[in-house]
């Protein structure tokens, strides 16, 4: 194959499995489905992506948790373009990020009747 320009690194070729350990193979059945298809190397594609030092807001919200149906007080840092969660303002750890840039806000009357708010 002729090379082909592209931003993402290509997938390497799958190496052909050797006739010695071909017949290592406990089963026939196992030995058709490798002959059908050859073995697939999947190369990921890595997105690094910097924290901004730049805090917009932070402070507690209250968030409505799905399985108890109650709400749960989070400390939420805005640094654009994400949001990010933790349990308290001393927690070190990001139990979540959102994207703000990509995030869809849905209103419902209902639920704002069902809430009582």
């Amino acid at each position: 194959r002729t090379p082909q320009p592209c931003s993402r690194p290509a997938s390497p070729e799958p190496e052909p499995v050797p006739e010695a350990d071909s017949k290592k193979l406990p089963s026939p059945a196992r030995a058709t489905e490798a002959d059908k298809e050859p073995q697939r190397l999947l190369v990921p594609d890595i997105q690094e992506i910097r924290v901004s030092p730049i805090v917009s807001k932070k402070g507690y919200l209250h968030f409505l948790e799905p399985h108890t149906a109650g709400w749960a007080k989070r400390f939420v840092v805005v640094r654009r373009p994400y949001a990010y969660l933790y349990n308290s303002d001393k927690d070190s750890v990001e139990r979540f990020v959102l994207n703000l840039s990509t995030a869809q806000v849905e209103y419902s009357e209902d639920q704002q009747a069902m809430l009582k708010v």
